[in-house]
């Protein structure tokens, strides 16, 4: 996902170079948007749990995201949305028995968003907050261990989208400041319509 993150953000620069000023691929931009993007999720978490001692949680897993929102002007806008980070698992071996863990993230984020427009490309920082609930399972042995949890902290980002008529193609990169984990974050790569 970093590979084409970074293959999409140079494509994103020859078109700027190449197609800058007013064209048809950069028409009006302002009002209501749909998209959803596919997303690499990173959730890092360090913790001592009591029947099982310390953890060190540190994967990766291929979530996806939905967005709309509404740009006010050329260099405004607001978006939330629905983020799902997967399910990342995590095996090791402890003498002789095999502790697995599993992390489910989930959530809803609210973003104000400032945009840059060069001819075809915007590029974009956001931050907000987000909603999320949690859970984590671990198991060895005969024992098992769940744990729930929820909260609402900080998000922000930056960004590049590439328009296409009333579609826009963008890439993103996301922290979620997690009270609760070490380190979240997301690559993504989606596509939006204005309507």
């Amino acid at each position: 996902m970093r590979k084409a993150f970074i293959i999409l953000v140079a494509v994103f620069g020859m078109a700027t170079l190449t197609l800058a000023g007013d064209t048809p691929l950069a028409g009006d931009r302002t009002g209501f948007y749909l998209g959803a993007s596919i997303t690499s999720a990173q959730i890092e978490v360090k913790h001592v749990y009591p029947d099982f001692g310390d953890m060190d949680f540190d994967e990766k897993d291929t979530g996806y995201k939905l967005f709309a929102g509404y740009r006010f002007l050329d260099f405004l806008a607001v978006e939330g949305g629905y983020v799902d980070f997967g399910h990342p698992t995590y095996s090791t071996v402890m003498g002789d028995m095999v502790l697995n863990t599993r992390f489910a993230l989930d959530g809803w984020d609210a973003c104000l968003i400032g945009i840059l427009p060069i001819g075809p490309v915007d590029l974009f920082a956001k931050a907000g907050f987000f909603w999320w609930d949690s859970e984590f399972e671990a198991a060895i042995d005969n024992s098992s261990w769940r744990g729930l949890d929820s909260g609402a902290d900080p998000v922000y980002g930056v960004g590049v989208a590439l328009w296409l008529g009333q579609f826009s193609i963008r890439a993103e990169y996301e922290v979620f400041d997690i009270s609760e984990a070490d380190n979240v974050n997301q690559i993504s790569l989606g596509v939006a319509y204005t309507f």
